[in-house]
C-alpha cells in the first residue's frame, strides 16, 4: 500500500503477517538498539507507518525484538511497525515505514530538543538499518541536519551562488 500503490499480500519468513493501517506517529519503544539509538521518542512523517505486524503471538519465530509501534490505539493495541527476529538459520529485519519514501519526501520539521530533521532520522534509520543487517558498525551518533546548522543569513547566501 506504498507510493507506487503496491498491495503486498503475503507473509514474511516464519508466517508474520501485517494488516494495513496508515498512522502518521510511531513511537519508539526500544531506544538501547543500534537502529533506534538516542532517537526521539516520537517519529512524525505523513503515514509513518504502512500498518503494523498483527500475528506476532501466534507464530513459530524466535528472538523477536520490537523496535517501534504505531501510536495510533490505546496502548495494548499498538501494533509493532518495526521488528527483528531469527527465522530457521536466518535474522529477519521488517518494517511496515516506507523509508525509502521518506529520503525524498520526509517532513524537514524537528522533533523537540534535535537539531535533525524527521527527514533525515528516517534516513539516519534506513541507513543504520542496512549498516545494521550486514553487520557492520553502527554509529549512536545523529548529526544535526544542514538546514539546521547554517544561519538563515549563510542559507540565502549560500543559495545565491547556485
Amino acid at each position: 500500500m506504498g507510493w507506487e500503490n503496491g498491495n503486498f499480500s503475503s507473509t514474511l519468513p516464519g508466517g508474520v503477517s501485517w494488516r494495513d493501517a496508515y498512522d502518521n506517529y510511531n513511537d519508539i519503544v526500544y531506544f538501547e538498539h543500534p537502529i533506534t539509538k538516542n532517537f526521539p521518542a516520537q517519529l512524525y512523517g505523513n503515514y509513518a507507518s504502512h500498518g503494523g505486524f498483527n500475528n506476532l503471538d501466534s507464530i513459530n519465530i524466535s528472538n523477536l525484538m520490537v523496535y517501534v509501534k504505531e501510536n495510533y490505539g490505546d496502548g495494548s493495541s499498538q501494533y509493532p511497525t518495526y521488528i527483528e527476529y531469527r527465522y530457521n538459520m536466518g535474522k529477519v529485519l521488517a518494517t511496515t515505514t516506507p523509508l525509502e519514501w521518506y529520503v525524498v519526501n520526509g517532513p524537514t520539521s524537528c522533533p523537540e530538543g534535535y537539531t535533525t530533521t524527521y527527514k533525515d532520522l528516517f534516513k539516519l534509520m534506513l541507513v543504520r538499518s542496512l549498516r545494521y543487517i550486514m553487520n557492520l558498525d553502527v554509529s549512536p551518533d545523529i548529526p544535526p541536519s544542514a538546514e539546521e546548522v547554517y544561519s538563515p543569513k549563510i542559507k540565502t547566501n549560500l543559495n545565491s551562488h547556485k
